[in-house]
């Protein structure tokens, strides 16, 4: 589902760049996209399905309703709370943890 632009179908009829996507966000059978320029885009495709196109561009499942952008996250704190340019912070969810903190400290082996 990519064109030759390196752009990612998320519709019908609209394609996106995934560097421009902040986050995206489920609403039951739809998906709320943010993009860095502060607008916000619904779909009606699942928040999975997305989710598999952006894989391979750097997106990460924090939460049942959370994938980011790893390009656009400004701290990962001590909790595993990321904190997102835009000043969005969300908390993954335990099972996610790890993988989070490991971004931080990709040397250390997370207990």
């Amino acid at each position: 589902m990519q064109n030759s632009l390196n752009q990612v179908s998320v519709g019908a009829r609209k394609s996106l760049h995934p560097q421009r996507i902040v986050r995206l966000q489920a609403d039951r059978n739809y998906t709320l996209i943010h993009k860095e320029n502060g607008d916000k885009l619904l779909v009606s495709i699942t928040l999975k399905i997305i989710e598999e196109r952006l894989l391979s561009f750097g997106f990460l499942r924090l939460t049942r309703g959370d994938v980011v952008n790893l390009d656009f996250i400004e701290n990962i704190r001590r909790d595993g709370s990321v904190e997102l340019m835009d000043g969005t912070r969300i908390a993954p969810s335990r099972r996610r943890r790890k993988a989070v903190l490991l971004l931080k400290h990709p040397d250390e082996l997370v207990a």
